[in-house]
C-alpha cells in the first residue's frame, strides 16, 4: 500500500459527508470518452501535440499499442530534488487502433511542497507500441511529464518522470506503475478477533470506466453472519470507490433504522484479495468497530 484515498468520517459529520460525497460523485461520473474529448480540446487550446508536454521518446516495435486502459498505482522515486510527488493513482484510458493511440489520464496525487494543492492531475499523450508518453496541463506553471515502457501484458510499466516550470522545475526521477484488476465477484472472509465470530461475504461489481477524478465507482451487496442487528447490506455507486490499490465501501444495512457499515482497505493487483484495515458500524445497538479482515475472491 502506498496511501489511502478514502478516509473514515467522524460520526457527527457522517450525514453531511454522505450527501456531499453523493453530489460530488454525480458531478464527476463522466465516461472515459468524455474525459478524452475534454482533454483533447484542452490540448488543442494550449497548443499541445503528441510530442509537446509528453516527454518525447521513441517507439518500441511496430505492432499495435499495448492496452494500458485501467486502474493504476504509480510510485515516484526522485533522483533530482525537489520531490513534490511521491505517488499517483487513477484512470488511464486509450482511444484508437494500431501502433499509436491517444491516451488520457485522471490521477490523484500524493503531493507536497510546490504541488501541495495538486490533488487531481489530468494528463494527455500517446501510447506508441509499448511506450507511453503523458504530459499534464500546467499546474501553477509546472508541467509533469511521464515517459515509461510497458510490459507485453500492459499491466506494468517503468521509466522516468520530470517536472518543468514553476518552483518544482528540474525535479525528476523514476516512475513505476502497476495496474489493478477490477474488483468484480464474490469475496468472503472472517473478521479477525471478533467474538462472536463474524463472517463477511461481498458481491461486488466495479465500473469499467473511471471518473474525471480518477476513481472507479463500485456497486454490490453484502451478507453478514454473526451480527445480531442486521444480516444484509447494499452498496450504491456513490458509496463504493476503488482507486489504485485503495478501496472504500459504505453499505446500507437492512436493520430498518438507517445503520451503515463502512469498510476501508487495500487490494492486490490481481483483484483477488481485499485487505480491510477498518470495519466500522455506524448507528444502532451494534455500533462500533468490528476490526479487520482478509476477503478472498471465490472461484
Amino acid at each position: 500500500m502506498i496511501f489511502l484515498f478514502g478516509r473514515q468520517q467522524p460520526k457527527q459529520q457522517k450525514d453531511a459527508g454522505m450527501q456531499l460525497r453523493a453530489a460530488a460523485a454525480r458531478r464527476l461520473r463522466i465516461s472515459a470518452m468524455t474525459l478524452a474529448a475534454l482533454a483533447f480540446a484542452a490540448a488543442v487550446l494550449i497548443g499541445c501535440s503528441n510530442g509537446g508536454g509528453s516527454g518525447g521518446g521513441s517507439k518500441s516495435g511496430s505492432g499495435p499499442a499495448v492496452d494500458v486502459t485501467g486502474n493504476w498505482q504509480i510510485q515516484f522515486t526522485p533522483t533530482n530534488s525537489p520531490a513534490p510527488i511521491s505517488s499517483m493513482a487513477g484512470f488511464l484510458s486509450e482511444q484508437g487502433t494500431g501502433a499509436s493511440q491517444f491516451t488520457t489520464a485522471a490521477l490523484q496525487a500524493q503531493t507536497s511542497g510546490c504541488l501541495a494543492d495538486a490533488t487531481t492531475v489530468p494528463m494527455t499523450g500517446q501510447t506508441e507500441g509499448d511506450v507511453v508518453n503523458l504530459g499534464s496541463f500546467a499546474i501553477d506553471g509546472q508541467t509533469l511529464q511521464i515517459h515509461v515502457q510497458a510490459n507485453a501484458d500492459g499491466n506494468q510499466f517503468s521509466g522516468i518522470y520530470s517536472i518543468t516550470g514553476g518552483c518544482a522545475g528540474g525535479a525528476s526521477g523514476n516512475a513505476a506503475g502497476t495496474e489493478y484488476a477490477a474488483l468484480t465477484g464474490t469475496y468472503t472472509g472472517s473478521v479477525t478477533g471478533s467474538n462472536p465470530a463474524v463472517t463477511l461475504s461481498l458481491a461486488l461489481s466495479q465500473y469499467a470506466q473511471g471518473t474525471g477524478s480518477g476513481d472507479f465507482p463500485m456497486t454490490g451487496s453484502a451478507a453478514f453472519t454473526g451480527i445480531s442487528c442486521f444480516s444484509q447490506g447494499t452498496l450504491a455507486a456513490e458509496n463504493g470507490s476503488v482507486i489504485g490499490d485503495s478501496v472504500t465501501m459504505d453499505f446500507t444495512t437492512n436493520d430498518g433504522q438507517g445503520v451503515d457499515i463502512q469498510m476501508t482497505g487495500t487490494i492486490n493487483p490481481a483483484g483477488s484479495t481485499i485487505t480491510l484495515s477498518s470495519i466500522q458500524i455506524n448507528g444502532g445497538a451494534c455500533s462500533g468497530t468490528l476490526g479487520s479482515a482478509t476477503l478472498l475472491q471465490q472461484q
